[in-house]
């Protein structure tokens, strides 16, 4: 087998299965060549090792917050603690992102069927030791509001915010006015710990109600502070964007209050600052 092209295959991330179609080679001759040309290091098989078991223990940084966040809105849990992740290509920036977090394998599905509701998609699938006991439970309907240290706070909210939350806007003709609003949707035990985390380190006041329909439910604000106040929390570190589109709204929304005289001061609420100076260390119970 040519190294040159077996080098720019594993390059673009193609398994031994997927290179074995392409060359006509039996699988097993394509781990021979790997190892033969010492690819092994740029090998898919180098993005499947398996994570420590103190991996979440503790969740010491903002990359681990966000992605303990993002799971918890977004991630599918096997009984065996193995984590799915799926989004639109559109968002494929955050699964690269949450893939180098867990050194795993993007992987890319490029159908489309309207009537089976299959769209593109990208997703990353690794096994995260404690993940449930981190969570509470492997189901969304068991899954609670964690906690980390008060620092990290921003990046696991931000991660449950990129994958389950919502930011809309827009301007009442009536009025000529801006209205915002923030809106989470999950199951209650989740959205309740996040309620009291809201009210209680961030002093902004939200309510809950069931989504018609749906065995689930969405929180939600819309008091122009309390929103604006919430975006500056969450976007105090503005060099972590893992996901741009949403602060890119944020920052659109601040270019129309201008417009309308008004200004968005880059301020923590003092209830967050109290909140980092006191919390400290880590905790998984809401």
């Amino acid at each position: 087998m040519d190294k040159k092209v077996l080098k720019e295959l594993l390059e673009k991330g193609k398994t031994h299965r997927e290179i074995a179609k392409i060359t006509g080679f039996s699988k097993s001759n394509v781990g021979y060549w790997i190892l033969k040309y010492n690819l092994n290091k740029i090998s898919c098989n180098s993005k499947n090792e398996i994570l420590p078991t103190n991996f979440l223990s503790p969740i010491d940084t903002k990359e681990k917050a966000y992605l303990v966040g993002f799971i918890l809105g977004d991630g599918y849990i096997s009984d065996e603690e193995h984590v799915e992740i799926t989004q639109a290509i559109a968002n494929e920036e955050v699964i690269k992102f949450l893939s180098e977090v867990v050194n795993g394998k993007v992987k890319e599905n490029r159908i489309f069927d309207r009537k089976k509701r299959l769209f593109p998609n990208v997703s990353v699938t690794k096994k995260i030791p404690k993940i449930k006991m981190v969570l509470g439970g492997r189901l969304k309907t068991e899954r609670h509001f964690p906690r980390v240290k008060a620092e990290l706070m921003p990046y696991l909210v931000r991660g449950l915010f990129d994958a389950d939350g919502c930011f809309s806007y827009g301007i009442r003709k009536d009025r000529n006015r801006l209205w915002v609003c923030i809106s989470f949707t999950h199951h209650l035990k989740c959205l309740t710990g996040l309620q009291k985390f809201l009210l209680d380190k961030l002093n902004i006041a939200t309510t809950v109600r069931m989504k018609s329909k749906e065995n689930c439910y969405i929180l939600e604000f819309s008091s122009r502070k309390n929103v604006f106040d919430f975006l500056c929390w969450l976007y105090q570190d503005e060099s972590f964007i893992p996901l741009k589109y949403k602060y890119n709204k944020f920052n659109a929304v601040r270019l129309e209050l201008e417009e309308f005289g008004e200004n968005c001061k880059r301020s923590i609420p003092s209830r967050a600052i109290e909140h980092n100076k006191s919390i400290e260390g880590v905790e998984t119970r809401s």
